[in-house]
C-alpha cells in the first residue's frame, strides 16, 4: 500500500513540472515571437526607407508604432504618428488604430487625425525587394483592407493658384483592393476657397467662397488609375478610356460669398471614363500655371502651350452629370436698395462622349415678385467641339506670316440644335418719363442759352429803334398780344432791346389785360407750330411692361464645312404678345376692334445644300398668325458651289455671279383677318359686310386684270388671286424656269427695274382654293 502510494506521488509530480515545462516554453515562444515580431517590423519599416520612432509589440500579437515615416518615388512621402492594432496574418483578421496621418501628395495633402482600418494588409502593399524603391502606385494597387472609417478627412489642393480646403466628416471606404475603392462615403464636408470675380467696372477682385454639402455617396473608384493619371503618360496598352469613377451623389450642396449664395439639392452622376495623358496631369497643369502671358511667348513654346491646353480637353471620354434643385439669390445689378434676383432650376443634366456634348435645364424661373423671366425647358444636343479641336491643332502648328491665310471659320464648333420650350416674360420695360425727362433737360438748356444770350434780341433791336417808341406804341401792343399767345405759362422772360410802354394805349391795355388773364389761368391758345408743354403730363410715368410667352424656339445649325452650317433651320411656334386693353397706339387699338387682344405668331425658316448639284434648297420661309393668315415661300437656288462654304469672303464674292434662280413657290392662306377687316370697315363706314366685300372684289379685279391685259401670260395668275380675295382660302402661286439652269444673277439684276422681261423666261401657275 504504501509502495502504490509512492508511484502515485511520483507520478504527480511528473504531470506537474511536465505543465511547467509546457508553460515556460510557450511563455518563451511568445517572448521570442514578441522580440521577433518587433524585429521584424522594424526591418520592413527601415528596408523601405521609412522610420519610425519606436516599434513595440505586446504579448498578444498586437503593434505598436509611433511617428512613422514611410518615404514613395519622387519625393512623396507619408507621416503617421501613431499606429495600434494587429494587420491581418494569414487567417487571422486584424484591426489598426492610426492616428495622425499626413500624406503629402504633388497634387494635394492629405491629413486624417484618426483611422481605424478593418483586416489591412500593409504587407502585401509592400512587398517589393529589399532596397527597391517604394513605388506609390504599386502600393495603391497592392493595399488591401475590408473597411477604412475616419470621423475627418482633410483635402488641401492648390487650384489655379488659390488653396482649397475640403473637409469630410464621417469617411467609409468599404472593399479595397486591387487600388480600387467598391463604395465610399461621407455624411457631410465643409469647403472654402478664394476666386477671382468681375468687381463691375472691367477689373477682378478676390472673393472668399465657402461651401458645405450633406451625405456623399459613391461606387468603383479607381485610385490607382487616378494616381497614374498624375503620374504617368500614356503607354502603348492604354488605347481605350477606362471608367475613373462610377456613381456618385452629393447631397445638398452650398456655396456662399459675401453678397449672394447658392446649392443644389443634389448633385450626381453615372460615373466618368477618362484616357491616359500623352504626359502626366501634373507635369501639364504645372507647365499650363507657369504660363501666364501666352502671347508673350515664342512662337514653338506658344504652340506647345496651347497643346498641352487642347490635350486637357481630349482627355474626357465619356461622363454625365445631374444638378438638381439649383436656388441662387445674388445682389441685383446697380440696385441702391440692394435688392436681390433670384433663380431657381430643377434640374440640369449633361452629356458628354468624346468631344460631343448634350446638355438640358428643366424649369427654370429668375426674378423677383411679379418681375419674372422662366422657361420649361432649353436643351442643346449634338454639339461637337471636334472641329474647333482640328482647327486649333492646325493653328497652333502655323508660323506667323501663315495666319492671315488661315480660315478661321473653322474654328467654329457644330452647334447641332438648341431648344427653349414653354418661355414666359414679364418684367417691367423702360420708364417713359425717363425719356421725358430726358428730353425737357435738353430743351430747359437749349432756351437758357438762347436766354443768356443777348445777340439774338440785339439782331431785332435796329428794326425796333428806327420807329420812335411813341409811333410804336399800338404795334406793340398788338406784338404783345401775340407774345402772349405763344408765352409758356409760369415762364417770365425779358428781351433785351423790347422793353414795354409805360402807358399804353386804351386797346394795348385791353389787349394786355385779356392776355394777362390768358397767362394767370395757364390757358395757351392753340398754335399749330408749337407744340403745347403741358401734353408732357398726358404721357404716363409707369413703365410699360415686356409681356410675352413663346411655346417652342429652335434653331438647328448643323453639318458644317469649314464651320459653316450647310443645314440651317430656324423656327418658333406660338409667340403671344398681349395687347393692352388700355393701349394708345392707334395700331393696337385697331387689332382690338377686330378681336384680337393678342398676337400670335409661328415662323420656320429652314435652308439645306445639296453639295452634289451645288443647290440652295430653300425648304420653307414662312410667317403665320393665330386667327390671321400664313404666308410661306420655297425655292431652288443653282450654281451654290463649295466656294460659299471656303470661309474664303473673296471666293464667296466671285461665286455669287454663278447663282441662278430655278424655282419659287409662294402660298397665302387666310384664316380670318380678311373677314374681321371687311367687318371693321363696314362698321367704321356704315356699310353692309357684303357691299364691303364686293367693292374690294371689284377693285382688285379691275385693278388685276388691267395689268393682265398687259401680260397675257399673268392672266391665270390674275383670276386666281381674284378668287382669292372673293372667296379667301389658300392661293398658290409657282414660278419655275424654263431652262434647267435656271435664270443667271446677272439676268435678274437686269430686270430688277422690269420684272415683265422675265416672263419670257419662266412658266406660271397659280391656284385658289
Amino acid at each position: 500500500m504504501a509502495e502504490t502510494d509512492t508511484k502515485t506521488g511520483s507520478g504527480r509530480r511528473k504531470a506537474l513540472w511536465a505543465a511547467v515545462a509546457v508553460i515556460a516554453i510557450a511563455a518563451a515562444g511568445v517572448v521570442g515571437g514578441k522580440f521577433m515580431l518587433e524585429k521584424a517590423v522594424g526591418t520592413f519599416i527601415a528596408e523601405r526607407g521609412g522610420k519610425a520612432g519606436s516599434v513595440e509589440a505586446d504579448f498578444f500579437g498586437r503593434i505598436h508604432l509611433r511617428d512613422v515615416t514611410l518615404p514613395f518615388a519622387d519625393g512623396v512621402s507619408a507621416r503617421i504618428a501613431a499606429i495600434d492594432g494587429r494587420p491581418k496574418i494569414f487567417s487571422l483578421s486584424g484591426k489598426l488604430d492610426v492616428k495622425g496621418l499626413e500624406l503629402d501628395l504633388k497634387a494635394a495633402k492629405l491629413s486624417v487625425p484618426e483611422a481605424t482600418l478593418e483586416d489591412p494588409d500593409f504587407f502585401a502593399a509592400g512587398l517589393t525587394g529589399s532596397g527597391e524603391e517604394a513605388d506609390l502606385l504599386k502600393r495603391i494597387e497592392r493595399f488591401a483592407a475590408k473597411q477604412l472609417s475616419a470621423p475627418e478627412v482633410a483635402v488641401v489642393q492648390n487650384v489655379a493658384g488659390s488653396e482649397q480646403k475640403t473637409v469630410y466628416k464621417d469617411v467609409r471606404l468599404e472593399d479595397i483592393a486591387g487600388g480600387q475603392v467598391a463604395r465610399y462615403s461621407a455624411s457631410a464636408a465643409t469647403f472654402a476657397f478664394s476666386m477671382d470675380v468681375p468687381d463691375g467696372e472691367g477689373a477682378t477682385k478676390r472673393e472668399k467662397m465657402d461651401g458645405t454639402m450633406g451625405a456623399v455617396s459613391g461606387e468603383r473608384f479607381d485610385v490607382a488609375y487616378m494616381a497614374r493619371i498624375y503620374t504617368q503618360k500614356a503607354g502603348p496598352e492604354d488605347k481605350e478610356p477606362k471608367l475613373l469613377y462610377g456613381p456618385i451623389s452629393v447631397k445638398d450642396l452650398a456655396f456662399s460669398d459675401s453678397k449672394s449664395r447658392f446649392g443644389y439639392d443634389e448633385v450626381r452622376s453615372s460615373g466618368l471614363s477618362v484616357r491616359m495623358p500623352t504626359e502626366p496631369l501634373l507635369e501639364t497643369l504645372e507647365q499650363v500655371q507657369a504660363v501666364s502671358d501666352p502671347e508673350a511667348l515664342p512662337p514653338a513654346e506658344r504652340q506647345a502651350f496651347f497643346k498641352r491646353i487642347l490635350s486637357l480637353a481630349d482627355m474626357l471620354a465619356k461622363g454625365d452629370m445631374e444638378l438638381l434643385g439649383l436656388k441662387m439669390e445674388v445682389p441685383e445689378q446697380d440696385s441702391a436698395e440692394g435688392k436681390l434676383v433670384k433663380l431657381a432650376v430643377d434640374k440640369m443634366s449633361f452629356q458628354l462622349n468624346g468631344r460631343s456634348f448634350d446638355g438640358t435645364m428643366n424649369g427654370v424661373t429668375a426674378g423677383e415678385g411679379t418681375d419674372y423671366f422662366k422657361f420649361a425647358e432649353a436643351s442643346i444636343k449634338g454639339f461637337s467641339w471636334a472641329p474647333t479641336m482640328e482647327a486649333l491643332t492646325k493653328l497652333a502648328g502655323l508660323k506667323e506670316e501663315e495666319f492671315e491665310t488661315f480660315p478661321y471659320t473653322t474654328l467654329m464648333p457644330e452647334f447641332g440644335t438648341i431648344r427653349i420650350a414653354g418661355l414666359d416674360v414679364d418684367m417691367p420695360g423702360t420708364d417713359p418719363a425717363a425719356v421725358t425727362d430726358n428730353e425737357t433737360v435738353e430743351d430747359d438748356q437749349s432756351t437758357t442759352e438762347t436766354e443768356a444770350d443777348p445777340s439774338v434780341g440785339a439782331e431785332q433791336a435796329p428794326e425796333a429803334e428806327q420807329v420812335p417808341e411813341a409811333e410804336q406804341v399800338p404795334d406793340e401792343a398788338t406784338d404783345g398780344e401775340a407774345a402772349s399767345d405763344a408765352a409758356v405759362p409760369g415762364d417770365a422772360t425779358e428781351e433785351p432791346m423790347a422793353e414795354a410802354p409805360a402807358e399804353p394805349s386804351a386797346d394795348a391795355a385791353t389787349d394786355g389785360d385779356a392776355a394777362s388773364d390768358a397767362e394767370i389761368a395757364g390757358e395757351v391758345p392753340e398754335d399749330p407750330m408749337a407744340e403745347a408743354p403741358v401734353e408732357q403730363s398726358a404721357v404716363p410715368s409707369v413703365p410699360e411692361r415686356v409681356r410675352f410667352t413663346l411655346d417652342t424656339y429652335e434653331i438647328a445649325l448643323t453639318k458644317p464645312r469649314n464651320g459653316i452650317p450647310t443645314d440651317v433651320r430656324v423656327s418658333y411656334r406660338d409667340l403671344s404678345v398681349p395687347i393692352p386693353a388700355d393701349t394708345q397706339e392707334e395700331g393696337f387699338k385697331t387689332l382690338r376692334k377686330i378681336g384680337l387682344d393678342k398676337l400670335v405668331f409661328s415662323s420656320n425658316v429652314e435652308l439645306s445644300w445639296d453639295e452634289p448639284n451645288e443647290n440652295l434648297v430653300i425648304k420653307e420661309i414662312s410667317l403665320a398668325g393665330k386667327d390671321m393668315g400664313s404666308f410661306s415661300f420655297a425655292g431652288l437656288m443653282g450654281g451654290v458651289s463649295k466656294d460659299f462654304f471656303s470661309g474664303d469672303l473673296n471666293a464667296a464674292q466671285v461665286g455669287l455671279f454663278g447663282l441662278t434662280a430655278r424655282e419659287a413657290k409662294l402660298t397665302l392662306e387666310d384664316k380670318g383677318i380678311m373677314a374681321k377687316g371687311i367687318k371693321l370697315y363696314a362698321e367704321d363706314n356704315h356699310m353692309t359686310e357684303d357691299s364691303v366685300r364686293g367693292l374690294l372684289v371689284l377693285m382688285t379685279s379691275a385693278g388685276v386684270q388691267h395689268f393682265a391685259a398687259t401680260q397675257p401670260k399673268l392672266q391665270e395668275a390674275a383670276t386666281a388671286l381674284t378668287q382669292f380675295i372673293s372667296k379667301p382660302g389658300t392661293f398658290t402661286l409657282t414660278v419655275k424656269a424654263k431652262e434647267p439652269a435656271g435664270i443667271g444673277a446677272l439676268e435678274l439684276m437686269g430686270a430688277a427695274e422690269n420684272p415683265a422681261l422675265l416672263l419670257d423666261k419662266v412658266d406660271l401657275e397659280a391656284i385658289a382654293q
